[in-house]
């Protein structure tokens, strides 16, 4: 127990509309967790393709995804978010059934376009609409739920890989197997747009606010902000994405045996965005973001250490917990001090600043690991975070929302 009130109390009163973008989300994000997973596995092992495309459509609908943030996070602003989240939503559908069905090279580069694009469209205004349509006491929550459901499904994106050796059994496919899969997930997204059509988005803020342009405050903000998130994105690329192929340097594991590990953590991100809120309130926002970071940031210098696999993966499972407290808290703090009118492009902004240094950071990344220098990779990445965490500490640990205060109000940075 974190205090009297429990950990679930919490998440009551979150509103209808908060709920229906939450689950609409769902499919969306199962979807995506089944490409990230093994797409590069299909195109390689099942198409017949070069290891090489697959690398590079992941390249392509990263860089669509983050250029594509910032002018939909205005459109957004300046149109309002459900439309441009109903788009995002179909064309990622769209694309997921067209990827898999695919064999020409040059049609799968223009759908991993539309496949960024429809990513861009939500990472630029899902956050903004969450934050909106939560009351000011419910926010932290909303996005802890959020956190959770994006996590879960992830998560289930990757074990939904398994459905392809029972259906084998039942005389299908290899390639028809995972087409099913694929297809059923693509048109499961679409389908998934009924609950965002029945969110209620007023229209009366859009045609009021949709003129105003950024403050020099808000690009105060913004900067600082972005700027104490951007080690953390270089750190967390230079061994999240490699950690399977790690796991067999290091320890001769097979990516059978890390596989399920690596899933079962991401499963436990989920659960750890339940004990955001009751930290944020125990805490206060700011001190329990800082702690759970530095824990986080201990467990991880301890990774390439260990003795064995199993220790080793424990240690990456508590890294990523702890880390992952800090996530909806971050986000509810960032759309507390923006603007509600300004709050699509800076969903569009912290999205391209963390995801273009994330990318670009893992090939380095990759060639440490290549020539042996398995602790490095885990060394840099501290050394970022704790001056990550120290600019975040500094810049921000006067601020003050309403969520840690019913009777105060967002202040300024200092």
């Amino acid at each position: 127990m974190l205090d009297r009130k429990g950990i679930f109390s919490d998440f009551s009163g979150i509103s209808r509309n908060s709920k229906l973008l939450i689950v609409g989300s769902f499919f969306g994000n199962l979807a995506l967790g089944l490409v990230f997973t093994d797409l590069s596995y299909f195109l390689h092992t099942v198409r017949g393709l070069s290891i090489v495309y697959a690398g590079l459509l992941f390249t392509m609908e990263g860089i669509v995804a983050s250029i594509l943030s910032i002018p939909l996070g205005l459109l957004s602003d300046r149109r309002g978010r459900k439309g441009v989240i109903i788009y995002g939503n179909v064309a990622l559908g769209i694309g997921i059934i067209v990827l898999s069905l695919a064999t020409s090279m040059y049609l799968l580069i223009i759908v991993a376009l539309i496949v960024g694009a429809g990513d861009a469209a939500f990472s630029s205004s899902q956050g903004a609409l969450l934050s909106e349509l939560s009351s000011t006491e419910k926010r932290t929550a909303a996005f802890s739920l959020n956190s959770l459901m994006q996590n879960g499904a992830w998560a289930g994106g990757g074990f939904v890989i398994y459905l392809v050796s029972p259906l084998t059994q039942f005389g299908v496919s290899t390639l028809d197997a995972h087409l099913f899969l694929y297809v059923a997930l693509g048109i499961a997204t679409i389908a998934s747009t009924v609950f965002f059509l029945g969110i209620y988005e007023s229209k009366g803020r859009v045609n009021k606010e949709r003129r105003e342009n950024m403050t020099s405050k808000t690009k105060d903000v913004l900067t600082k902000y972005t700027l104490s998130n951007v080690g953390i994105a270089v750190g967390a690329g230079l061994f999240i994405p490699l950690m399977s192929q790690w796991f067999n340097y290091k320890f001769q594991v097979p990516d059978t045996t890390s596989g399920p590990v690596l899933g079962l953590s991401s499963g436990l991100l989920a659960l750890s965005a339940l004990l955001a809120p009751a930290l944020g309130r125990r805490m206060g926002m700011i001190n329990a973001m800082v702690i759970t970071m530095l824990a986080s940031t201990a467990f991880m210098v301890m990774i390439p250490f260990a003795g064995s696999f199993g220790l080793s993966a424990a240690f990456f499972i508590f890294r990523s917990l702890l880390m992952n407290v800090s996530g909806p808290l971050s986000t509810s703090l960032i759309m507390g001090i923006i603007p509600s009118n300004q709050r699509g492009v800076a969903s569009g902004i912290t999205s391209i600043f963390f995801r273009m240094p994330n990318s670009f950071s893992t090939y380095p990344g990759s060639i440490l690991l290549k020539e042996g220098r398995y602790s490095l990779p885990f060394e840099i990445a501290a050394f970022l975070y704790i001056v990550s965490i120290i600019s975040f500490y500094i810049w921000f640990r006067r601020v003050k929302i309403p969520e840690d205060s019913p009777s105060d109000v967002a202040t300024a940075i200092h």
